[in-house]
């Protein structure tokens, strides 16, 4: 619930993103630190080439981090550590799939858009309950997409580990 958690939030997405990366199965295409090259191009406002992903100032990516992710999912108004695993899934999977989880958890509308109601409805919830419920609920979304694209199941390993992560992560950043 502070810039302090975007930050710690941060440090932890990008231990999981990695440096500059352009695997034919993976279906974001080319990435730097988990940028995709889509994003930074619609960030930058003109197409950009695999040369300038692989050069990408880290000030881009904090900015994008926050401006397209962190900012888009409430998480400054996110209780501590669901925060960070809201923020994470998000770039993970969008921040839409993220919303509409946690929405599915604690009974709002599920229409992918973290406002004012589903912050309302995270706050008649135990924070820790809904991180539980979220791990799981992400990792049967990995599951469903290996079971839909068999392509993808070379990244279930260093998903559900990142998943596994996050979790240890925001369950400490709960105190």
């Amino acid at each position: 619930m502070a810039l302090s958690n975007y930050i710690a939030g941060l440090e932890m997405v990008l231990g999981h993103e990695g440096s500059f990366s352009d695997d034919p199965d993976d279906r974001g295409g080319a990435t730097m630190m988990g940028v995709t090259q889509k994003v930074y191009e619609e960030w930058m406002g003109r197409e950009v080439t695999k040369d300038e992903m692989r050069e990408m100032p880290r000030e881009h990516v904090d900015k994008i981090y926050k401006d397209n992710y962190w900012d888009v999912v409430q998480a400054d108004l996110l209780p501590g550590g669901l925060d960070i695993a809201v923020f994470d899934l998000a770039i993970n999977a969008g921040t839409g799939r993220s919303a509409k989880i946690l929405q599915s958890i604690v009974g709002a509308k599920e229409d992918g858009a973290i406002g004012s109601r589903t912050i309302e409805k995270v706050m008649q919830h135990n924070p820790s309950d809904v991180l539980e419920k979220f791990t799981k609920k992400r990792k049967e979304f990995y599951d469903s997409i290996v079971k839909n694209n068999p392509s993808q199941k070379k990244f279930i390993k260093g998903w559900t580990r990142r998943n596994k992560e996050t979790h240890e992560f925001a369950k400490k950043m709960m105190g």
